[in-house]
């Protein structure tokens, strides 16, 4: 009985201190919840959201422009085939996606470009006309220009202007790629005082 009495007494006080345990541990959970709401309701404030409005409203508060996430230019040209070379041999490009008719590339650092065959009938009217080599640069950022032009050189790649530096902040270079696609390989550099005042610097 003895023994019996002690493992109760033991029991009462093991359980009476988990209760009390786990009231404590409510409390704290409660108490961050309280102040996270709070902070979270501060925030939301500031930003001029209303917690009772429907997300859709909220969506559409928010929305004032378009924002992309990405760019590339799609080149209708000729040949799928001479670009997915030219691209990938000479600025290390990669296949993303490739199909008969549309080749999608992007480059280790992320750039992306993208060419298709002219008159598809899957595409809109106005996407199916041939590239004629005027209105377009595609310009390609590099950290040395010297380096890139004499490799350009090396590889007897098309280049239609020699290496020279703009007062601006740029030196460069100029390809035309086997469809007739103009390619600006660009270095920044520091600009003339005359133009420092136009870049943004805040």
């Amino acid at each position: 009985m003895v023994s019996v009495a002690i493992i109760y007494t033991k029991t009462q006080y093991r359980t009476r201190n988990e209760k009390e345990y786990n009231m404590r541990i409510f409390k704290n959970k409660f108490l961050f919840l309280t102040v996270l709401s709070s902070v979270l309701f501060v925030a939301f404030q500031a930003k001029g959201i209303e917690l009772n409005q429907p997300q859709s409203a909220v969506n559409k508060k928010e929305f004032k422009m378009i924002n992309p996430n990405s760019a590339f230019p799609v080149l209708i040209v000729k040949d799928l085939d001479i670009a997915k070379s030219f691209y990938i041999d000479n600025f290390g490009f990669n296949i993303a996606f490739q199909n008969e008719w549309y080749l999608h590339l992007v480059s280790e650092t992320g750039i992306q470009v993208a060419f298709m065959l002219p008159d598809q009938p899957t595409q809109p009217e106005i996407f199916r006309k041939l590239y004629n080599g005027n209105g377009l640069i595609f310009s390609l950022e590099v950290d040395d220009a010297d380096k890139a032009y004499s490799y350009a050189k090396s590889k007897s790649l098309n280049i239609i202007l020699d290496i020279r530096s703009e007062e601006w902040g740029q030196r460069h270079f100029a390809l035309k790629d086997p469809n007739g696609v103009f390619v600006d390989i660009v270095q920044a550099t520091d600009p003339t005082e005359e133009y420092k005042s136009d870049y943004e610097t805040k």
